[in-house]
């Protein structure tokens, strides 16, 4: 039998708190340090403290792998017919109704392929909830329109104010609180403290809302400072809705973030590409509507943190072993996509990364290039065109490229060498027209000459004259 500690590990990370282990719960979701989710060692069960999620093996398995109780039971190598087990008077296996002829154990075999995912619904946040969040959401955002250091911090992760305007970030420039009554929220258990607050705490940060229908959905704040590897950076406040949002989601493609905010520099640069879903944590599985809208996505770039730690003599990375879920559910549209440099988008816009020609690189040229019509003059078309594999061809070349460019060489090829861009838009367009036009050939050949002129663009960038201050 496998123990609740040990599985409850293949969905999130936990680390050591007093006499249980804490992290973030695997239904709700939270900060990869959060301490929500407490797993009770001995009782060998974990509690949400958010949602309240109550979960022993049987019910982890239920939530997150979507299994019916007696698979669930048959994962365990536990038998599901126990007096032990809670619903053993109400089951058809124990005390209650007989079971069916296929209800009945049949010999063991290989084991099935992974069951489906059921994604669960969405809860909304209370209307009195809604009021007093949109009135701390429009007082924060004059803030922040006032306080240029925060303008310029939002700037150098790629969002200028015209997106501070746009998705109503706002500025909270001390510890303050906010009475939970007057917000619709009961009284919360502090178990830390062992006592019962009455308000909730904002400290310096900025603030994220994330809206359904013009309204208030829930609203996160990201610390400006943390007090150590245990504080979360990032925070939910009280009473917002747990849905999982997908910003522009009538886009044909998908790209899945782990922060708020790199999910608004996604939608930002890129939008018109691809609808940004960022999760608040690499451990958070989409609600029913955006899961709906995945299933008809035709690309979904995994693009969780790129980033791991030592755990003895081996390296954890909580954000590559998430994408396998991914992956897993939806196994003909989800590949692995972390950018090229750096752990995370935010990261990536710093060191100088195209997060637009990032996510190019990362979908079919079909859904970027629209192809010419068939029956033009001219336009030969070959039958053979091995378009899947073209596609990932320009990708991989695409990708590679990129991940070599040094930070600051665009920019600075932009501003003194106007003649070597001026190829590589040329370039760009030959590899265009080459996948319209349905020539392998063509193509493997422009596409070449694009790596080339792109790879010689960062020698000419590394060999610039060095500017000597006096």
């Amino acid at each position: 039998m496998t123990a609740f500690i040990d599985l409850i590990q293949d969905y999130v990370t936990l680390h050591k708190s007093g006499k249980h282990m804490v992290g973030p719960c695997p239904k709700c979701g939270g900060d990869p340090d959060s301490t929500r989710f407490v797993v009770h060692l001995v009782k060998d069960y974990g509690h949400c403290y958010s949602c309240g999620f109550n979960a022993d093996s049987v019910n982890l398995l239920r939530e997150m792998e979507g299994l019916s109780c007696p698979e669930a039971h048959g994962r365990l190598d536990k038998r599901c017919d126990r007096p032990e087990c809670p619903a053993w008077s109400k089951c058809s296996k124990g005390e209650g109704e007989r079971p069916r002829r296929d209800d009945r154990a049949t010999p063991s075999g290989p084991r099935q392929a992974k069951a489906g995912f059921t994604p669960s619904l969405a809860e909304s946040p209370a209307d009195i909830w809604q009021r007093k969040a949109q009135e701390f959401v429009a007082c924060c955002h004059g803030r922040l329109l006032q306080c240029p250091e925060q303008l310029e911090y939002l700037a150098g992760r790629g969002l200028p104010v015209e997106a501070v305007q746009r998705y109503k970030l706002g500025w909270i420039p001390e510890l303050e609180f906010k009475d939970r009554k007057s917000w619709g929220l009961e009284d919360k258990w502090n178990e830390k403290e062992q006592r019962w607050t009455k308000a909730m705490a904002f400290q310096q940060s900025i603030l994220i809302p994330w809206f359904i229908d013009s309204k208030v959905h829930r609203l996160r704040f990201r610390k400006t400072q943390v007090t150590g590897p245990k504080d979360p950076r990032y925070m939910w406040v009280d009473g917002s809705g747990n849905d999982i949002l997908c910003l522009n989601p009538h886009a044909k493609a998908h790209c899945v973030v782990e922060s708020d905010l790199d999910g608004l520099l996604v939608d930002w640069t890129a939008g018109s590409l691809v609808g940004a879903v960022p999760l608040g944590s690499c451990s958070t599985h989409p609600k029913a509507t955006v899961h709906e809208l995945l299933r008809s996505s035709l690309r979904i770039l995994v693009a969780m943190d790129f980033d791991g730690e030592m755990r003895g003599d081996k390296v954890h990375a909580p954000g590559a072993k998430a994408s396998w879920w991914w992956q897993e559910i939806f196994p003909d549209t989800a590949r692995r996509w972390p950018v090229p440099r750096g752990k995370d988008p935010g990261e990536a816009y710093g060191k100088g990364v195209d997060i637009r020609a990032w996510i190019m690189a990362g979908l079919p040229p079909a859904m970027t290039v629209k192809p010419r019509q068939a029956g033009k003059k001219g336009i030969k078309i070959v039958d053979h065109f091995d378009t899947d594999r073209m596609q990932q061809l320009i990708s991989d070349t695409f990708s590679r490229v990129m991940s070599a460019c040094p930070h600051g060489a665009m920019e600075w090829l932009d501003e003194n060498r106007s003649d070597v861009v001026g190829h590589l838009k040329r370039a760009g367009k030959a590899v265009d027209r080459a996948f319209e036009d349905r020539t392998e050939v063509d193509l493997k050949k422009v596409l070449a000459a694009w790596e080339k002129w792109h790879i010689e663009a960062w020698k000419r960038f590394e060999e610039r004259p060095k500017v000597i201050e006096r």
